[in-house]
């Protein structure tokens, strides 16, 4: 909503000019335009199936090879779960959100998680003892995929 700036019909004065950028109640930071990355996803997948277990359908080395370089990955750009506590290291839980992703290397990052997601789902799905209980965790990990 815009005022005017004028003096309202009730006499009293109306809100000054809501701004393009601003938010009622708080100041929204200016947007710069974010840096585009260009990723070849297909060429980068296949190239990495081929050389890593997929060629004989060995799919828990596949998924192997994605947590490896995904673990790769996040220490190449500092972005890892463990933080050094007094003595002692614990978990903390970091997304990949618009505002962190400053490097095309965390686009790789939520790729190998997806390719690391549907390994393991396919992995499940061959296994020797039949569909079974395993169904439901194959469908949320396609899911994840």
């Amino acid at each position: 909503r815009v005022a005017t700036g004028s003096m309202a019909e009730d006499g009293k004065d109306a809100e000054a000019p809501i701004e393009q950028g601003e938010v009622e109640g708080e100041v929204a930071v200016p947007q710069e335009p974010l840096e585009k990355f260009s990723l070849p996803v297909l060429k980068i997948i296949m190239e990495a199936q081929g050389l890593h277990g997929l060629r004989y359908g060995d799919y828990q080395r596949y998924r192997q090879y994605c947590s490896r370089r995904m673990r790769r990955l996040r220490k190449g750009v500092k972005f890892l779960h463990w933080e050094q506590g007094k003595g002692k290291s614990r978990f903390a839980a970091k997304d990949i959100t618009v505002e962190v992703c400053v490097d095309v290397r965390f686009l790789l990052i939520v790729m190998n998680k997806a390719e690391r997601a549907w390994s393991y789902a396919m992995q499940l799905r061959e296994a020797p003892d039949g569909p079974g209980r395993e169904m439901h965790h194959v469908q949320r990990l396609l899911a994840k995929a």
